[in-house]
């Protein structure tokens, strides 16, 4: 995922405006991914607070799959738009705003990794230099409706790609 943002951020010079300020976007995918990133840091800290440790870490391994296995894959074409539009901005911001808080939610864990992501994230913005100088991170609202929306999309998905693996059809092949 860092690849990916790193590599079209790089290629546009795009760098965000406000290292703090949460994004605002009207995509549904940008809505989807920011409830998800903000219900991923309600249920680590809960645990983390609870001291039960291993299942801390669960919900940011869940959260960095539906990053890149879902959110990534399906905005793939706003990153390539040659343009600059309002929606390629809100992607880059949106992307960038959820790794940078999922550094932060991984730095207790895997502190090598997080600071790496976190100094390739922040270069050059006036921002700690280690993730781990900076505050954890705070749950904001989770559009409830918006995540059972999505889950109720994947799980039509998921069961059309298993009619087409039951029928031989792959997934490219166009269906009559």
């Amino acid at each position: 995922s860092l690849r990916f943002y790193k590599m079209y951020a790089d290629i546009d010079g795009w760098k965000p405006k406000d290292s703090n300020a949460k994004p605002d976007s009207s995509n549904i995918l940008d809505e989807w991914i920011l409830s998800r990133l903000n219900q991923t840091i309600a249920e680590t800290t809960k645990q983390a607070d609870s001291y039960k440790l291993a299942l801390a870490i669960n919900p940011i391994f869940e959260l960095l799959d539906d990053m890149s296995n879902w959110f990534i894959r399906r905005s793939r074409r706003r990153f390539w738009k040659a343009e600059d539009d309002n929606d390629k901005e809100q992607a880059y911001a949106t992307l960038w705003f959820v790794l940078t808080r999922t550094a932060q939610l991984l730095a207790p864990w895997a502190p090598f990794i997080s600071d790496y992501v976190w100094r390739e994230l922040t270069a050059g913005l006036d921002v700690p230099k280690s993730v781990h100088l900076t505050d954890w991170p705070k749950a904001s609202e989770i559009n409830s409706k918006v995540l059972e929306d999505m889950a109720s999309v994947r799980e039509a998905i998921n069961e059309g790609l298993a009619l087409r693996a039951a029928a031989g059809i792959k997934v490219r092949q166009p269906l009559a």
